[in-house]
């Protein structure tokens, strides 16, 4: 029989959490930070498509956070359903951890990152890109242990310590775009009334990210269309033009508020906060710290894979959430930030993606042709939800411009506080490295690069994946971006930074 037992401390990350169960006694312990809600012999921290009050995010099809549920037998954990916030385990010593926090499950299970290990990064995107076919993704620790991720799925631990992997409710199946419309409007309503649900710890207040693009302008229709009232966007002071890709003047025309942060704030922040944004360099998000006071206690629409989704011609290769292609990861270095400074996410594109033939046929179908535009950059779902929703033709997706992404690139000429501090981390734990083991990793990891792009495709295939391409993702599809040897070491900087915020307090109590 699984018994549990729950501790808040308040010293941890508000929204953090980690759970620890023991084989040999079925003990479960869930240490937690003052954010995540407990209800009988159940936690989570986000927000679902369903009533807050029946607590049944674990059979919900729209997760967007984390969670887990006790009984007797077994105990289940899910991820979110958009996959930016996966949880991480480690088993160790008869002992399973598991948390929505790498930084808290590393320290917790006593274990570290290899301080030389330059793949980090392209670990990561060998496991997104695989989708369904790897619920339990492993990178190597300093010890012979692993860490696991676990993006999207539903994680079952039963009496005595087997685990099970399965994935969250699909949804129904969408006939036509009036249906599924219907349906992503429905469920956005549905998780913004859970999120500002008055019984919850906090209440999280919807804010829309808002540029010029077709993903954020869809999401941000649908977010108003469930009474969302504030955007924010972030800007390049260093364009000719810094409001070129900004939502300020579709903001005004929706009638809703409009902030914005400018992308390059973070180099006079702090050097923790482009740490926890950029646990790994290929798609660090160090430009949103500076929206730090905007996101505090939202629930943070965003447009998160409207590019996949919506986009005609790549929607048919994403079948059990794959996404063979992918160069970099888009939102997952938020899972750190997100914790401590306390948000939720919630993606509209990512509600029903799991039907990808029916999404495509809509896409295509002959009631969409009037959304439909003759060039690369053509999305007609989302062009009927912007125009439909408010928006004229020629105020929006005239070119792809705007990112949240930042490239870390380390540079010793870079005098900004974070790159600095990167550097001297990078001496000292590099120093106590064996100058052979060095040299073999710096090595391979030249090699490698060289070896991926030689032989892997100029551009990407949007293709299904298969046994073969998982065995060599780099090869059989678009190589990964370029993550240089100085530049590959984030996560391990990032660990060696935050670790301390999960340091175990004494002083909390059982609940």
């Amino acid at each position: 029989m699984i018994t549990s037992k729950f501790i808040e401390d308040s010293s941890l990350p508000v929204l953090s959490w980690c759970a620890q169960f023991e084989k040999q006694s079925n003990a479960l312990t869930i240490r937690h930070g003052s954010g995540v809600d407990v209800i009988g012999n159940g936690f989570v921290e986000g927000a679902w498509d369903g009533q807050f009050s029946d607590f049944d995010f674990i059979d919900s099809s729209v997760m967007c956070g984390t969670g887990g549920t006790v009984s007797s037998d077994e105990a289940r954990f899910i991820a979110s359903t958009h996959r930016l916030n996966p949880i991480v385990s480690i088993e160790k010593a008869g002992v399973i951890y598991l948390s929505n926090s790498i930084m808290f499950v590393l320290t917790a299970a006593g274990e570290d990152l290899d301080p030389i290990y330059p793949y980090y990064p392209y670990d990561l995107i060998k496991i997104w890109r695989q989708g369904d076919h790897c619920p339990a993704g492993e990178v190597p620790l300093s010890s012979q242990n692993k860490l696991r991720f676990h993006f999207g799925a539903l994680i079952t631990i039963q009496s005595g310590g087997d685990i099970q992997y399965d994935f969250p409710y699909a949804g129904e199946e969408p006939s036509d775009y009036q249906e599924y419309h219907a349906t992503l409007s429905q469920k956005v309503k549905q998780v913004v009334a859970n999120a500002q649900d008055p019984a919850r710890k906090i209440q999280f207040e919807p804010i829309a990210a808002l540029t010029q693009g077709y993903d954020s302008s869809a999401t941000c229709i649908l977010a108003k269309e469930a009474g969302c009232e504030d955007t924010f966007c972030i800007a390049d002071s260093l364009l000719s033009n810094p409001s070129l890709d900004t939502g300020e003047e579709n903001a005004q025309r929706l009638g809703m508020n409009y902030s914005e942060v400018d992308r390059w704030d973070f180099n006079s922040l702090p050097y923790e906060r482009t740490a926890e944004l950029s646990l790994f360099s290929l798609s660090s998000y160090a430009p949103v710290a500076a929206a730090e006071e905007l996101l505090n206690n939202r629930l943070f629409i965003t447009g998160h894979r409207g590019d996949l989704v919506w986009d005609i011609g790549k929607i048919q290769a994403h079948k059990n959430l794959e996404h063979t292609w992918a160069r970099f990861l888009s939102g997952v270095n938020m899972m750190e930030y997100r914790l401590r400074v306390g948000f939720c996410i919630l993606s509209p594109a990512t509600i029903l993606e799991r039907h990808t033939e029916a999404i495509d046929r809509i896409s295509r179908s002959d009631e969409m042709k009037p959304w439909s535009v003759d060039n690369r950059y053509n999305r007609p779902i989302a062009r009927r939800i912007i125009e439909e929703g408010g928006l004229p033709r020629g105020t929006f997706a005239g070119k792809k411009i705007g990112t949240g992404h930042y490239n870390f690139r380390y540079s010793k000429k870079d005098t900004t506080p974070f790159m600095i501090h990167y550097g001297e981390f990078l001496k000292q734990s590099h120093a106590n490295v064996p100058w052979t083991k060095r040299a073999y990793w710096k090595a391979r990891h030249w090699i490698d690069d060289i070896h991926w792009r030689k032989l892997s495709s100029d551009k990407a295939k949007h293709i299904r994946s298969t046994p073969q391409q998982r065995r060599s993702p780099f090869v059989y599809n678009v190589s990964p971006l370029k993550a240089r040897w100085h530049s590959s070491f984030t996560l391990q900087w990032a660990f060696s930074i935050l670790k301390d915020r999960y340091s175990f307090n004494p002083s909390s109590q059982d609940e």
